[in-house]
């Protein structure tokens, strides 16, 4: 049966996935057909199908000849940044266009943002570029942090319930935790693309912040051997950024009894099920006061030198630069700090996110029925064999395998969801290896 098909890779499962589950039920109900998975059996399938058809909604920017691959494959091409978010450490009118590569705006038809302010500055740097048009539709994750969506993590926040108790969840941002990473990030000084926009001029200032990150993440070492010795403070669950080596953060905490390592899971059940959310300046912030959570900033030099547009420290309920601080009575005043944010365009909650994109999706004029494209066994076979020697690779070289989707895309998980969140789904099966289908 021929129907709109919309084409969406994920990168980090257990930050992105989640929301577009969510989005899949705006989607389906509007009779589109919804691929998702991984990104690489994405474009196989991609490759594999005939004729033109489809929307493909990217996270940012691709390289120009995977831009041309998906303008020749799919009648439309839409973005939505997972990585510009309510809060920014750089400023906007730099990170918004350089999240493209040179010369690939062209290719964009619809980029979708997250608040006013990322609308208003998009509109200045990237759409005179643009085939298309950009819109304030607010963010899919977003709309996973909305009372409405709770049963959603039932089963998650279950288990949390259950080996835990009572925590504080720390969401680290530090991205640096080793000094190697300068390194390989000073590297990028080099890439053509970065030249030809105004990335290039503030590189050092990236690195400068990339040093004051890994700074914080030794002090940050000594804010836990305070934590681990304070009597009367609850466990200490760190959840480590996506991009952060889970390894160093294992060896520094090695021995501690009150403090625990945790990467299972999206975050939003660590921030629903905890007393408290302490960060550093990251969106965390934002959907802790969301959740109703005490949201705790902390300072750990004389200074809090964070970005101008990294307002997380003036949003958070409270400030503190030693564990034993954490004993005296917290503030708790979210709607002031939810106001400010929506107040000075920050935040946009008005209907689900999920819903504004597919009413701009039923807009496009362009956009072609397909036909499901049905793998045969030697296709099957081929790409098992691809995917193997792939994972060695990464395995070996990369090491970054198990990290980005360490627990694949199985459609008993997406099924799950549905039926806890009580969401409407006609049939989902797995197309390929970590490729499903829903509608």
């Amino acid at each position: 049966m021929k129907k709109k098909t919309i084409y969406i890779p994920i990168e980090w499962r257990n930050r992105e996935f989640d929301s577009y589950i969510l989005f899949a039920h705006f989607a389906i109900k509007r009779n589109y057909r919804v691929l998702i998975g991984a990104k690489r059996p994405l474009f196989d399938y991609l490759k594999k199908k005939r004729g033109k058809g489809g929307i493909y909604i990217e996270k940012g920017g691709l390289e120009k000849k995977m831009c041309e691959f998906i303008n020749e494959k799919c009648d439309a091409h839409a973005v939505i940044d997972q990585e510009i978010g309510p809060i920014n450490n750089y400023r906007l009118s730099f990170k918004i266009p350089t999240r493209f590569y040179f010369d690939t705006l062209k290719f964009i038809d619809l980029y979708f943002c997250v608040s006013k302010r990322v609308y208003k500055i998009a509109k200045d740097e990237i759409l005179k570029k643009m085939r298309g048009k950009i819109v304030l539709a607010g963010w899919p994750r977003i709309d996973l942090w909305k009372p409405k969506s709770q049963n959603f993590y039932q089963k998650e926040s279950d288990e949390i319930k259950q080996k835990y108790k009572n925590y504080y969840l720390f969401s680290s941002n530090f991205i640096c935790t080793d000094l190697n990473q300068i390194k390989r990030y000073s590297k990028r000084q080099d890439l053509n693309h970065w030249k030809n926009t105004n990335a290039y001029d503030e590189i050092p200032a990236l690195i400068k912040r990339l040093k004051n990150g890994y700074k914080e993440f030794i002090l940050f070492k000594k804010f836990l051997k305070e934590y681990e010795k304070t009597k009367g403070l609850p466990k200490l669950v760190i959840r480590p950024h996506p991009s952060e080596n889970i390894d160093h953060w294992r060896s520094s905490t090695k021995g501690f009894k009150n403090i625990k390592i945790e990467r299972k899971f999206d975050i939003t059940p660590w921030i629903n099920c905890s007393e408290a959310v302490l960060h550093r300046g990251c969106t965390s912030s934002v959907q802790g006061l969301i959740a109703k959570k005490k949201v705790i900033f902390i300072k750990l030099q004389k200074r809090i030198l964070l970005h101008k547009e990294n307002i997380s420290d003036k949003i958070s309920t409270n400030i503190i630069s030693n564990p034993n601080q954490l004993k005296k009575k917290l503030n708790m005043n979210f709607n002031e700090k939810i106001n400010f944010l929506k107040k000075n365009g920050y935040l946009y909650i008005k209907e689900d996110s999920g819903k504004t994109v597919i009413k701009e999706f039923q807009r496009l004029k362009k956009v072609r029925k397909e036909e499901l494209f049905k793998y045969n066994f030697i296709d099957k076979n081929i790409y098992y064999l691809k995917s193997f020697f792939y994972f060695l690779k990464s395995f070996f070289l990369l090491k970054r395998y198990r990290h980005k989707n360490p627990e694949g895309f199985k459609k008993e998980y997406v099924i799950s969801k549905f039926k806890l969140a009580n969401l409407y789904y006609n049939k989902i099966y797995k197309i390929n290896d970590n490729l499903l289908l829903i509608e």
